[in-house]
């Protein structure tokens, strides 16, 4: 990249921040949808321009909470709205210095520096914390081929490979769903409870299948290949997905009990279904959370053979009541639980559980059980990661 071209961008970025700062100062704009999408935008160009930036200023770093951190990735970051806060006011004196470098510096110099900073820390597709994580971990799981994938993954950006770039990112995605308890990568984007932003990341994983599809069985004809470097997804998506797998995922002994039991749930959902009767399952869909905000929305799904009608949902101690909402067979509809400040947030209910209460078209009563998966945040607050088994 040619030094007008790292100065353009670098001034491009300073733009997106002068938008984006005001907005970090409150949890609901940092969280918002606007939010989100300028918060996309930066860490997108900021990644294309990172290998620059290092070369530039060195690695910056900024003191959040008497903690030196790093300055960019910090107050890019939809993880802290706080330390981003703090972080970002930094950083347009940073981008100054930069830009001023690059005003002095030859074309010559700028391509010599990056051909010998390409294998470093800020080339990889795969961060080394990530790596670092797996070397750690033991619970069952043999991550040895996750190992070799990553490592392919990371030579085949670096040489700018799309074809194998976009193969492996596909293959770790079909890789990694037993981490999560699941079978499919489709599960992990739907089942999973997903924080707002992270979920926005995984649903990008999972819309770039249909060119890592193309990639792969694409024929040749008299076309030009189309597919280049900028069609990979920015590596914050995947690196996400794995640092969730990796802090928060299932061990195998449990992975292999959530088998079993979906399985005998199985069953026991062709036994009652079986019978003329309604049939309501949940599942945990996306959330958005923090310090002022906590919205889970629940997916139900009738698997019975008649139509249901809800008259209730308690999702812990928030009850939502419904005047005979109707869902007929094999259909769904979804709730919206506003969870904070409840019971249930502040950890104050011993045994948590989210109940439907539904009738059949005669009036007969029926209700349904989930057992709620939840662990205590930093923050000392739930933070409820998915349902259990369906009783009923």
């Amino acid at each position: 990249m040619k030094s007008i071209e790292i100065i353009n961008k670098i001034e491009l970025l300073q733009n997106l921040i002068k938008t984006y700062q005001p907005l970090i100062s409150d949890d609901s704009d940092f969280y918002s949808q606007q939010g989100f999408s300028l918060r996309e935008n930066i860490q997108n160009l900021y990644y294309e321009i990172e290998q620059y930036l290092e070369e530039a200023i060195g690695k910056s770093v900024v003191e959040v909470y008497q903690q030196r951190m790093p300055a960019f990735d910090t107050a890019f970051s939809e993880m802290n709205p706080t330390a981003s806060f703090y972080a970002i006011k930094s950083v347009p004196q940073l981008l100054r210095k930069a830009s001023a470098y690059y005003k002095r510096t030859p074309d010559e110099k700028i391509v010599k520096s990056t051909e010998q900073n390409v294998a470093g820390e800020s080339g990889l597709y795969i961060k080394e914390e990530i790596v670092d994580l797996i070397s750690k971990k033991e619970n069952g799981f043999d991550y040895s081929k996750l190992k070799v994938l990553i490592d392919e993954l990371n030579k085949s950006h670096l040489n700018h490979d799309v074809y194998s770039s976009l193969s492996l990112i596909r293959t770790i995605q079909n890789h990694i769903p037993p981490l999560f308890g699941l079978n499919t990568f489709e599960e992990v984007a739907s089942n999973y409870s997903w924080g707002t932003t992270d979920k926005k990341y995984i649903q990008i994983l999972l819309e770039s299948r249909s060119i890592s599809d193309d990639t792969l069985h694409r024929t040749i004809s008299n076309k030009k290949d189309l597919a280049d470097m900028g069609d990979i997804p920015a590596k914050i998506c995947l690196n996400t997905a794995l640092q969730e797998a990796l802090v928060n995922g299932m061990n195998f002994d449990k992975y292999v009990d959530s088998k079993k039991q979906k399985s005998k749930a199985k069953k026991i959902n062709k036994k009652q279904t079986d019978d003329n009767r309604p049939l309501l399952i949940a599942t945990l869909g996306s959330s958005s959370r923090g310090n002022r905000v906590y919205q889970a929305h629940v997916s139900v799904k009738n698997y019975g053979k008649q139509v249901a009608f809800i008259k209730s949902a308690e999702f812990g101690d928030v009850i939502v009541t419904k005047s005979n909402l109707a869902i007929d067979e094999k259909e769904s509809t979804e709730l919206l639980f506003q969870l904070h400040n409840s019971k249930l947030r502040n950890n104050a209910i011993e045994e948590p559980k989210f109940i439907i209460n539904y009738q059949d078209i005669a009036g007969n009563s029926y209700t349904t059980t989930h057992e709620l998966n939840t662990e205590l945040g930093d923050n000392k607050l739930i933070v409820v990661r998915g349902f259990g088994e369906a009783k009923y």
